[in-house]
C-alpha cells in the first residue's frame, strides 16, 4: 500500500511539473502582454427636449444614422400655431414702427420750417418796427409842414379876398392864392391819411411780436410732438423686440419637436415608441459610434508599469480568431482595484489590476460591436514579434 501511495505522489509531482511546465511555455515572450475584456463604446442617448407626443419615429436597432437626421417627431400642431401668432406679432409691431416713424419724420420736418420761419420773424420784426416808426414820424412831420402850408395859404386867401374886395388886386391874384390855398388844402388832407397809414403800419409792425410769440409757442407744440413721436417708436420697438423674443422662441419649441441625431453612429437600442407621451429629458435612443470603439480589459499591478499610453496593440475575437484588429492603449486607469467579478477565476479576482482602454483604429464593416468579448496583445517592446494571445 505505501508502494502505492507512492507512487500516486510521484505520478502527481510529474504531472503537477508537466502543467506549469505547460503555463510557462504558453506564455508570450517578453514584450507581449495579453489581457481580456469587451468592447465597449461611448453611448449615446437621445432624448427630447421638451414634452410631447410622438408622431414619428425613423430607426430601429441597428440602423446607422447621420449626424444632423430626422429620428424623432413630436406633435407640433399648437407651436406651429404660436409661430403664425408670434410672427402676426412681429408683423404688426413692424408697421407700428413704420408708422410711429413716419409721423416722427413728419414732426421733425414741420419742427424744422416753424424753426426758419421763427428765426425770419425775430429777424424781420424788429426790422419792421423800427421801418414803421421812422415812417410815422417821416409821415407825422410832413402832415405838420402841409397843416403849417395851409394854414399859411388859407390866411393868404383871406387878406387877398379882403384885398380884392377893396379892389386892391386883380381878380387874377385873388383866384392864385384861392388855388394855392385848395392845393394846400389837398397837400394837408394828404399827408394826415399817409400819417394814419404809417399808424396803422406801425400797429401792425408791432402785432409782428405777437407773431413771433405764436411761432415760438407752434415749435414748442412740434417738439413736444417730435418727443411724443420718438417715444412711440421706442414703444414700438421694444414691442417689436418682445414680438421677436417670443417668436424666437416659439421657432425654437419648434426645432425641439424634431430630434435629431447629434453625431453620426448606429442605434442600439429603441426605447420609446410613436403614440407614447413623453416628458422632457426621457431617452428614446441609445446609439454608439461603432468606428470609435474601445475594448476595455484589466492588466496586472506587476505588469502595467511596462506600459505607456500609444503603445501598439492587437485585438482578436472569437469569430475572427486569425484577424488581428489595431488599436492604441489611450487609457490607464490611475488607481488599482481587485479584478472585476466577470474574470474567470477567483484567484485572479483577488489580484490587484489596472482598467485600460484600447481604442479601436479601425472597424471594417462594423464587425465589432459594444459588448463583444475580444483578446488583446500589448507591445511594449518594439523589437519583439506579434503573437497571437494563449488561453
Amino acid at each position: 500500500m505505501k508502494t502505492i501511495a507512492i507512487g500516486f505522489v510521484l505520478l502527481a509531482a510529474i504531472g503537477g511539473a508537466a502543467y506549469w511546465a505547460w503555463v510557462y511555455n504558453d506564455e508570450l515572450p517578453e514584450g507581449l502582454i495579453q489581457t481580456t475584456g469587451r468592447m465597449e463604446g461611448d453611448d449615446i442617448t437621445i432624448a427630447a427636449d421638451i414634452s410631447g407626443r410622438i408622431v414619428e419615429m425613423t430607426a430601429r436597432e441597428g440602423d446607422p444614422v447621420e449626424e444632423g437626421q430626422v429620428l424623432v417627431r413630436l406633435d407640433d400642431r399648437a407651436v406651429r400655431a404660436r409661430v403664425t401668432q408670434a410672427e402676426k406679432a412681429v408683423t404688426a409691431a413692424s408697421a407700428r414702427i413704420r408708422r410711429a416713424r413716419a409721423e416722427h419724420a413728419a414732426a421733425r420736418a414741420g419742427l424744422e420750417a416753424a424753426e426758419k420761419s421763427l428765426d425770419v420773424l425775430r429777424e424781420e420784426v424788429p426790422l419792421q418796427i423800427e421801418k414803421a416808426e421812422a415812417e410815422l414820424e417821416r409821415a407825422r412831420a410832413a402832415y405838420a409842414t402841409a397843416e403849417a402850408a395851409e394854414e399859411r395859404f388859407r390866411r393868404d386867401y383871406e387878406r387877398n379876398r379882403e384885398l380884392r374886395q377893396a379892389k386892391a388886386i386883380s381878380q387874377e391874384e385873388f383866384e392864385a392864392s384861392q388855388l394855392a390855398w385848395v392845393e394846400a388844402q389837398n397837400s394837408m388832407h394828404q399827408a394826415r391819411a399817409e400819417a394814419r397809414v404809417a399808424e396803422q403800419d406801425r400797429a401792425d409792425a408791432e402785432l409782428g411780436e405777437r407773431r413771433v410769440a405764436a411761432q415760438e409757442s407752434e415749435v414748442e407744440r412740434l417738439r413736444a410732438e417730435g418727443s411724443r413721436a420718438e417715444a412711440a417708436i421706442d414703444e414700438a420697438e421694444a414691442r417689436r423686440d418682445e414680438a421677436e423674443a417670443a417668436l424666437d422662441e416659439a421657432r425654437s419649441v419648434l426645432e425641439d419637436l424634431t430630434v435629431v441625431a447629434p453625431a453620426p453612429g448606429t442605434i442600439i437600442t429603441r426605447i420609446a415608441e410613436p403614440g407614447e407621451v413623453i416628458v422632457a429629458g426621457a431617452p428614446l435612443y441609445d446609439m454608439v459610434d461603432l468606428d470609435r470603439l474601445y475594448l476595455k480589459a484589466y492588466i496586472p499591478q506587476q505588469e502595467v508599469g511596462r506600459l505607456s499610453l500609444g503603445d501598439p496593440v492587437r485585438i482578436y475575437t472569437d469569430a475572427f480568431p486569425d484577424v488581428p484588429y489595431p488599436a492604441t492603449l489611450g487609457h490607464i486607469a490611475r488607481r488599482a482595484e481587485f479584478t472585476p467579478r466577470e474574470v474567470q477565476t477567483p484567484e485572479q479576482r483577488v489580484k490587484l489590476v489596472f482598467a485600460v482602454k484600447l481604442f479601436l483604429e479601425e472597424n471594417p464593416e462594423h464587425r465589432l460591436t459594444p459588448g463583444l468579448p475580444a483578446d488583446a496583445v500589448l507591445r511594449w517592446k518594439e523589437d519583439v514579434e506579434w503573437e497571437k494571445p494563449r488561453w
